[in-house]
C-alpha cells in the first residue's frame, strides 16, 4: 500500500504536494476506473442522452477532476462517482416504466 500511496500521493493533505507524475498517474487510474463504471452502467448513459443524464456526466467530471488533482481525497471520489451512476441505473430503471418518473427526468412520459 505505500508503494501505491507514493505513486499517487494518497497521503498528501494539499494539492501542492502533488508532483506532475502523481498527478499524471491519478488520471490513468481515473480514467481506466471510469471507462469500468461506464461499461457496467446502461448503454443509454451515453448514447441516448438526456438532460438528467448530462448534469449526471457534469458532476461526474467535476468529482473526478477533484480526485485527479488532489483537491478532494481518491478514492472516496471514486466511490462517491461509482454511487451516481449505481443511483442513476437505478432511476432510468425506474422511470422506464413509470410515466411520472420518466416526466420528472428526461421532460418526457414514455410510452
Amino acid at each position: 500500500m505505500t508503494t501505491i500511496d507514493a505513486w499517487l500521493g494518497l497521503s498528501a493533505t494539499k494539492a501542492e504536494e502533488l508532483n506532475s507524475i502523481q498527478v499524471s498517474l491519478r488520471a490513468v487510474v481515473v480514467y481506466l476506473v471510469l471507462i469500468a463504471y461506464i461499461r457496467l452502467a446502461k448503454r443509454r448513459f451515453l448514447s441516448q442522452a438526456t438532460a438528467f443524464d448530462v448534469v449526471l456526466v457534469i458532476i461526474i467530471g467535476s468529482i473526478s477532476s477533484r480526485a485527479i488533482s488532489g483537491t478532494a481525497p481518491f478514492f472516496p471520489s471514486l466511490a462517491g462517482t461509482f454511487v451516481l451512476i449505481v443511483v442513476h441505473w437505478i432511476v432510468s430503471y425506474l422511470t422506464k416504466d413509470s410515466q411520472f418518473l420518466s416526466y420528472l427526468t428526461t421532460g418526457t412520459a414514455t410510452t
